[in-house]
């Protein structure tokens, strides 16, 4: 292999290192709607620019809480689910850890607990909150997924005699793909097929010489 081919495989090299995703189970993401991943790893979806949902025209929201619920196909692996590093921003919220417990069925809401939050929220500015979370390896089939969402107050003393409303859903869906080659893995592929194009090229024109 001459200088110029062991250059373009490290270009390769490469390019499949800074190519593959930082989180390796996110398969896709569009933001206020959701998005798919593989369950054999764990996944961490930052979910953006959520709905009003039934939050109300000019209220001011001064706390809040994540919500979790599962859905599709069935059933709900044996242990439960435990999704972890839950964080919110903008405004910021630390929540931890969120369960759905062995036996929950489905569509049935998981609640954290209702944290003050500064600033508020509106429905004028709830566009610039995220929610963070690390969904872990799962036993799921293709169609089981993690409903996410935000239900606000705006009496933190009594939550439940104040307006209390979610925000819309979003969802993360199971898809396994352990048969889908990585995007990194087409860039090296493609890459070292330069390569070898590169490589063959220069025999022939050696030998045409």
């Amino acid at each position: 292999m001459n200088s110029r081919t062991l250059r373009l495989v490290l270009w390769a090299t490469l390019a499949i290192v800074f190519s593959t995703r930082a989180d390796a189970g996110v398969l896709s993401y569009n933001a206020g709607v959701g998005g798919t991943f593989d369950p054999s790893t764990p996944s961490t979806f930052t979910f953006t620019n959520f709905g009003v949902g039934g939050l109300s025209a000019g209220v001011n929201y001064d706390a809040a809480r994540v919500v979790v619920r599962w859905g599709g196909t069935a059933p709900l692996q044996a242990g439960g689910i435990s999704v972890t590093s839950i964080s919110v921003s903008n405004p910021s919220m630390s929540v931890g850890t969120l369960s759905i417990p062995a036996g929950t069925g489905s569509a049935v809401n998981k609640y954290s607990s209702f944290l003050s939050i500064s600033p508020v929220v509106t429905t004028t500015n709830l566009g610039l909150t995220s929610l963070t979370v690390t969904i872990p390896t799962l036993t799921a089939v293709d169609g089981f997924f993690l409903e996410f969402g935000l239900q606000f107050t705006d009496n933190i003393g009594d939550p439940l005699g104040g307006n209390t409303n979610f925000t819309a859903f979003q969802k993360a869906e199971a898809f396994n793909s352990a048969a889908v080659p990585e995007p990194g893995t087409w860039g090296l592929g493609g890459f070292i097929s330069l390569a070898a194009a590169v490589a063959y090229r220069r025999r022939r024109t050696a030998s045409a010489s």
